[in-house]
C-alpha cells in the first residue's frame, strides 16, 4: 500500500500519459522516481473529449469547456461539477485501498491545475481535506464560482512562468491573492 498519493491532471488537449511523459521528460526522469522512492503512487487520468468552444467545438480532452481564455470570461460550472465529480471518485478509490485523505493531493498543470484548484478548495467533496494542491502555470476566472465555496486546509503551491503568452502573470497572481 503507498504512503501517499498524487494525482495530476492535464492541460487542454493533452492526455495523462502525455502529461506524465512531459514531467519525465523536463525532469530527466527524477519527477516520478524521486516520489515513486518516497512511496508516493501517481496517476495521471485523461480528460473526456468534448466539444471545445476555443477550437470552434471540434472535440477535444479538456476538463471543462472555455469561451474565451481571458481573466473575465465566464465560467462552465457545469462542465467542472462534471469533472470535480470524476477526480473525486478517483480520490475515493484511493481512500478504498488505504490512503488516507490527507495524504493524497491534486496538481495540475494549465487547465488540470484550475480543476485542481476546484477540487482542493471549491466543490470537490474532499475540499480542504487533501494533503495538498498544486497548480501550474493556471488560473480561475474573475467571477469564478470558487469564491463563494473556497475551503481552507490544504497547503497551495502555485507556480507560474513569466513568459507563458497563453496565460498571463497578472491572472495568475489574482488567483494566487483570492486564495490565500
Amino acid at each position: 500500500m503507498p504512503k501517499a498519493a498524487l494525482i495530476f491532471l492535464h492541460g487542454s488537449g493533452d492526455t495523462g500519459p502525455g502529461v506524465q511523459a512531459w514531467l519525465n521528460h523536463v525532469s530527466d526522469g527524477a519527477f516520478e522516481a524521486e516520489l515513486k522512492r518516497k512511496g508516493i503512487e501517481l496517476h495521471f487520468p485523461t480528460a473526456p473529449s468534448v466539444p471545445y468552444s476555443l477550437i470552434g467545438g471540434m472535440p477535444q480532452s479538456v476538463w471543462f469547456d472555455r469561451v474565451a481564455m481571458a481573466y473575465d470570461a465566464p465560467e462552465d460550472v457545469a462542465g467542472l461539477k462534471r469533472t470535480v465529480e470524476l477526480v473525486d471518485r478517483e480520490i475515493d478509490r484511493l481512500m478504498e485501498t488505504g490512503t488516507a485523505v490527507s495524504k493524497i493531493g491534486v496538481a495540475g498543470m494549465s487547465m488540470g491545475g484550475c480543476l485542481a484548484l476546484h477540487v482542493g478548495y471549491g466543490m470537490g467533496r474532499h475540499a480542504g481535506k487533501l494533503g495538498m494542491v498544486a497548480s501550474l502555470s493556471t488560473f480561475l476566472p474573475k467571477e469564478s464560482c470558487l469564491d463563494s465555496s473556497a475551503t481552507k486546509g490544504a497547503p497551495l503551491f502555485m507556480a507560474h512562468g513569466r513568459e507563458d503568452r497563453m496565460i498571463l502573470l497578472p491572472w495568475a497572481q489574482a488567483t494566487h491573492k483570492r486564495l490565500l
